[in-house]
């Protein structure tokens, strides 16, 4: 939960948050522990830093930033982030454009204790007979719907593999993001129990040319608190968050998650496991992780 009104800043014992540089970035970190040193590398793990240098491996340029304050708790996006299963049910311009299907080749990787995650997909893997065939009954508008300007949809390989997808979640409150060429930051803010504001930090390269820098520019569209694709997030966890409160609140709702087993990386796409893993992490650290449960 963000923390309320009651919170006394002062109160924090000084000592308690270590800073590092990673790839360029700078990271402040709490310590959960008293007189706990662990370096920023342990604190991430090797999958995070290794997604995180594979984004920041050259100098960066700010391209722009874009703010949106969602009512529902902060962990909510979280779990957005890290379920495979909604893109492709939620987002109609993902499914019908083919930027992430989940037909697609691709995975989850997390970090040991699955604090952080990473979800990623592969360019060209799968064709629109293969999202047909799988979607069954939901129409695949493909062949209906056509866009104006389809460099929107261009994907420049610019790394040494070719993952379009690329989208971390960084416990407990940051995403690092690749969606075919647009680059991005995420970061969330949380305003309580019952909203957040998530800022977008979109960046590009210093060395890009100005073909691809308005590639770039041109992409931002399918973000944000308008974008193609992001505004149908906010409203989707709007309307979760809503339905968690009774009209009495002395009363509890529990939704059991389906999966079970194994806490692990996935070299497939449709799968709970990055959202099992987040709240188990979330249970120990606040001490109500369930006897015998999987880590």
């Amino acid at each position: 939960m963000g923390h309320g009104l009651g919170l006394v800043v002062e109160s924090i014992p000084r000592g308690s948050f270590r800073n590092a540089i990673n790839a360029g970035l700078p990271f402040l970190t709490g310590c959960l522990g008293v007189g706990e040193d662990v370096s920023t590398g342990d604190d991430l793990g090797s999958m995070m830093c290794n997604h995180i240098s594979r984004l920041f491996y050259k100098p960066v340029k700010i391209l722009g930033y874009q703010r949106q304050r969602i009512n529902g708790n902060w962990k909510f996006y979280l779990e957005n982030l890290r379920d495979t299963y909604h893109a492709s049910l939620l987002h109609e311009f993902l499914v019908t454009f083919g930027l992430d299907r989940a037909t697609q080749k691709g995975g989850v990787e997390m970090d040991e204790r699955h604090r952080h995650n990473l979800t990623y997909a592969h360019a060209g893997s799968d064709s629109d007979s293969d999202a047909k065939e799988a979607y069954g009954g939901h129409e695949i508008n493909n062949d209906k719907l056509k866009l104006l300007d389809s460099r929107l949809l261009e994907f420049r390989q610019e790394y040494a593999d070719d993952r379009n997808l690329a989208i971390s979640t960084m416990f407990p409150n940051a995403s690092f993001q690749q969606l075919n060429n647009s680059l991005a930051t995420r970061q969330i803010q949380p305003k309580g129990i019952d909203a957040f504001d998530l800022i977008w930090t979109y960046f590009g390269y210093t060395d890009d040319d100005v073909d691809m820098t308005n590639h770039r520019l041109r992409q931002l569209n399918l973000f944000g608190p308008g974008g193609l694709v992001s505004m149908e997030d906010a409203e989707a966890i709007e309307i979760a968050h809503k339905a968690t409160y009774a009209e009495e609140r002395n009363t509890t709702t529990v939704i059991e998650v389906g999966g079970k087993g194994e806490i692990s990386d996935r070299a497939y796409r449709v799968n709970d496991v990055p959202i099992r893993g987040f709240w188990s992490y979330y249970a120990e650290l606040m001490d109500i992780e369930p006897a015998g449960a999987f880590r």
